[in-house]
């Protein structure tokens, strides 16, 4: 058989369509193929053409760049304000404060986004128009913004109120609880998102009907609770032996009746009940004492500590409401050893054997106030202990100067001019502290010295203190404790320093008084002077000037530290004291008010 001749194919026009035509056609289709192959490999890694992220172009971006890229466009939508409608109310949130966006996965998202076999890529990129690839952020949740949205929220609801049991003597009484309105939080954050994502405001949330967490079944099965515990006393025996009994009405008034979650529980309130408790066990307590020092001379000897013994408040109370629950309502006490704050072994380690520093201040011409002050101060500081590497604040062993605490109306240095102020003489008790604890070598943290030279302290070893501003303070770095003991007469303040002997030697120098700045007039606003008024304070007529004392400190026979204290003093020339509405000359001090 002849093969059949090949014909050729009739084209429009009567033009004939040879074989070649269908080769051409298909090396063009090859040669698109690989052109969108070769599109779609240049697109390795980054977004593709037509790829949106809240409507905004990321295509061709990669990495870091598509990262930055998806974090901004978020961000400006959630910096926009979005109303938001919840019932009658209406408030305006800006979403970047409860939403954020998880940049890392969206872009991932964004890179991913139509990307389906290498043939489809390539197929979508010969599209004379890509089609557009919407990808939604991963929005992220702030609990914090979420909770204070929420709180403003609640302005406009109705919360539910919870049943409650009221108890009038032995006698409890159940109140219905309440149900509420509130708005749906999770239809909130889901439409929030949604307003993010659309740009779309308003949004309405619905709101709906809150149960209160503790109904009415929950309060009367908590009075039938209540009336079993308060049905009859509570008999006491405190080691076995019967100590009286606790009648409902002392129960009642120690009982609580709290809500937990879902359900009420009671308690009984360790303060409420140990008065009753005290008088039928009172017989079993002892008291204890902590270990102290007795002084005899300049020697030291630790006085054991006593034990004492009690029944615990708080131990009681939970042994009583155990027994208010069972049939025999007995209530077994255990008396038990109190230790010591301070154990006798704790004050032997401490070390204090002898007296090892002295220093002693004269009153001088000091009011019966300031005396009192500078006992006052001295009785807060007496019998305080400083153990190894522990400091001394002064203004926190003292505390507040105020009239409450006993204080009374002394002077004060305000710059050059003395004033009459709650708890004057209090420098004294600080300068007297300050040069034991200079004698002994201890490290001074924090000194301040007088605003000007008071000669009965000596030239620059006096230091100044005040609640909430300069304080005195010094560091134990000795191996011992130091017990600091107080003394005082009408004329004279001694603190006493025991502990172990330090092998310390101190050796001071003064050093010459320089800048020395002649007696000057100075300024004053009194804001306690009546309004307009101008008085003169003379002043003494001292000069002001610097000088720095010199420590060093020897330990056995070693260097142990050198330091120095410079302190500077004001003259005291005579002032102008101004009350408030004037104009007062520069420079000037204030007198604040409120100092007496």
């Amino acid at each position: 058989m002849r093969p059949t001749p090949v014909q050729p194919v009739q084209g429009r026009r009567g033009r004939r369509a040879w074989p070649w035509a269908a080769g051409a056609l298909t090396l063009a289709v090859v040669a698109a193929a690989v052109t969108g192959l070769v599109r779609a490999a240049t697109y390795s890694g980054e977004a593709l053409p037509g790829t949106r992220i809240v409507g905004s172009d990321v295509a061709g971006r990669k990495g870091p760049d598509l990262e930055r890229r998806v974090l901004a466009v978020v961000a400006a939508r959630l910096a926009r304000p979005v109303t938001v409608i919840a019932g009658d109310g209406r408030l305006t949130v800006t979403p970047s404060a409860v939403l954020g966006v998880d940049g890392v996965r969206t872009a991932a998202a964004a890179r991913h986004a139509g990307r389906g076999s290498l043939w489809t890529q390539a197929a979508a990129l010969l599209l004379p128009l890509p089609p557009t690839r919407q990808v939604q952020p991963l929005l992220t949740v702030k609990p914090e913004g979420l909770a204070a949205l929420a709180l403003r929220l609640g302005a406009f609801a109705t919360p539910p109120r919870d049943a409650a049991v009221l108890l009038a003597g032995t006698t409890p009484r159940a109140v219905p609880g309440r149900a509420g309105i509130v708005p749906d939080a999770t239809q909130l954050l889901a439409r929030l998102k949604q307003a993010v994502l659309t740009g779309s405001s308003p949004v309405t949330v619905a709101m709906r009907p809150a149960a209160p967490a503790l109904g009415l079944a929950q309060a009367m099965a908590a009075v039938a609770e209540v009336e079993r515990l308060l049905a009859a006393p509570v008999q006491l025996r405190v080691g076995g032996i019967a100590s009286g009994a606790l009648a409902p009405s002392e129960l009642a008034k120690a009982l609580r009746i709290e809500p937990a979650g879902t359900r009420f529980t009671t308690r009984l309130e360790p303060a409420a009940l140990w008065p009753s408790l005290r008088e039928r066990i009172g017989r079993f307590r002892s008291k204890g004492m902590d270990a102290r020092f007795a002084i005899r001379g300049d020697a030291v000897r630790v006085v054991p500590a006593v034990v004492g013994l009690d029944v615990a408040p708080g131990t009681a109370a939970s042994v009583v409401l155990a027994a208010m629950q069972a049939p025999a309502r007995v209530a077994a006490l255990q008396v038990v050893p109190v230790p010591a704050s301070l154990s006798t072994a704790d004050a032997l380690e401490l070390g204090i054997t002898r007296k090892i520093a002295s220093y002693t201040t004269q009153m001088g011409s000091s009011s019966t106030n300031r005396i009192q002050n500078v006992h006052l101060m001295a009785d807060f500081i007496d019998g305080t202990l400083v153990r190894p590497g522990d400091t001394f604040s002064f203004n926190k062993v003292v505390g507040p100067r105020t009239a409450a605490r006993g204080f009374l109306v002394g002077q004060a240095l305000f710059g050059s001019v003395a004033v009459a102020s709650i708890g004057g003489g209090v420098c004294q008790t600080a300068t007297t502290l300050f040069n034991d604890a200079f004698n002994l070598g201890l490290p001074i943290l924090s000194r301040w010295n007088h605003s000007t030279y008071i000669d009965h302290y000596p030239v620059g070893r006096d230091a100044t203190v005040s609640w909430g501003g300069p304080d005195l303070v010094f560091r134990n770095d000795l191996e011992s404790g130091l017990l600091i003991r107080a003394s005082y007469t009408q004329q004279t303040l001694t603190f006493t320093v025991y502990g172990s002997p330090t092998g310390r030697r101190v050796v001071a120098t003064t050093g010459p008084r320089t800048n020395i700045v002649p007696p000057v007039t100075h300024y004053a606003l009194d804001l306690n002077a009546a309004p307009g008024s101008v008085q003169l304070s003379p002043g003494s007529g001292a000069s002001g000037f610097d000088v720095t004392v010199s420590r060093k400190v020897f330990e056995h026979g070693k260097l142990l530290r050198a330091d120095s204290f410079r302190s500077h003093y004001l003259d005291v020339g005579p002032t102008k004291i101004f009350g408030p509405g004037q104009v007062v000359p520069r420079p000037y001090i204030v007198i604040p008010k409120e100092n007496v």
